[in-house]
């Protein structure tokens, strides 16, 4: 093997990616016996290309506007730019799960490069913003035809051959969220006079909020344009790195309480992990009596009492 070799995955993460196998297989065979076999995966890069243009080109072929910005910019959390981008990749025949268990020190998300219906992973214990990010950067995958675990951190070691392939859809994601063109003619960025190394912490967040990604990538996007330094941008991904440690922290907090004083909601979990696509084939069975109830509390990983509740989420039948 080149470079150093093969990684090594924690079980949690490895698990992580035999499930997502599973459920991309079970989503394929619903489909067939559906009798809509899912449509082969056709877009395509290689790393020759320029991430600019490929970037231009997925947002083409997802139906990405300039406004969503404005859409976008007064969600603080990141949600809106996080689930539209899923319903957009979605619905060109791509499985996007999410996983509960993978840490985000260890991986951002994963790729099964394989056709038709590839499948993307991001793990839930990211932000909402990282996981936007990291959604892009799976698609790049996809394109690429390259399966694999991926770290948002490209300074991370690893096979000079893996980390061509990182910084190539590092690159795309950013182009694909933040357009050069959009991203230069920005109020903020043209009448910014104070020097590469004087940007607010106010310019940028407000700057993240309106592309939906986070501060690390809003500097990111503004080294390659080399808008600011290399040494602003270190400094700045420390404290962006503190402060997501600091968010991990307080989740956690917040999670084991609320083991304490809230009800769980398997259905939503269910939706949120799984997507749109595969749990409606799962219904779609069931009502079709291909599935049982039985089967269908198994694939959903949640009790049949709630299959009702999870139908009204979706639309029902």
């Amino acid at each position: 093997m080149p470079g150093r070799g093969m990684r090594t995955l924690s079980y949690e993460l490895a698990l992580e990616i035999r499930l997502a196998h599973q459920q991309r297989l079970l989503a394929i065979e619903l489909a067939e016996e559906s009798g809509e076999p899912p449509p082969p995966f056709t877009p395509r890069a290689t790393l020759a290309d320029d991430p600019e243009r490929v970037g231009l080109q997925i947002r083409e072929l997802l139906g990405a506007t300039e406004d969503d910005r404005t859409h976008w910019a007064s969600d603080k959390e990141g949600y809106t730019a996080l689930n539209t981008w899923r319903a957009r990749i979605e619905k060109i025949g791509v499985l996007v799960f999410q996983a509960q268990r993978v840490s985000s020190d260890e991986a951002s998300g994963f790729a099964i490069a394989e056709s038709p219906m590839p499948a993307i992973v991001v793990s839930r214990s990211d932000t909402p913003r990282r996981r936007t990010f990291s959604l892009l950067h799976e698609f790049a995958h996809l394109m690429l035809r390259v399966s694999g675990v991926s770290e948002i951190d490209v300074d991370a070691a690893r096979p000079p051959e893996d980390l061509a392939v990182e910084v190539f859809c590092n690159r795309v994601a950013s182009a694909v969220l933040m357009p050069r063109d959009l991203f230069v003619a920005e109020a903020i960025i043209r009448t910014h006079r104070s020097g590469p190394e004087s940007w607010s912490d106010e310019d940028i967040t407000n700057l993240s909020h309106r592309y939906g990604v986070s501060r690390e990538v809003v500097v990111r996007r503004m080294l390659t344009f080399n808008l600011t330094t290399q040494r602003f941008y270190t400094t700045k991904r420390e404290q962006y790195k503190k402060a997501f440690e600091t968010w991990t922290r307080e989740k956690k907090a917040k999670m084991r309480a609320s083991k304490k004083q809230f009800a769980k909601n398997p259905p939503r979990d269910a939706l949120s992990n799984l997507g749109q696509p595969l749990v409606r084939r799962i219904l779609e069975s069931y009502y079709q009596d291909r599935l049982s109830l039985s089967d269908v509390s198994s694939y959903l990983g949640i009790r049949a009492r709630h299959v009702e509740k999870l139908e009204s989420m979706v639309g029902g039948p």
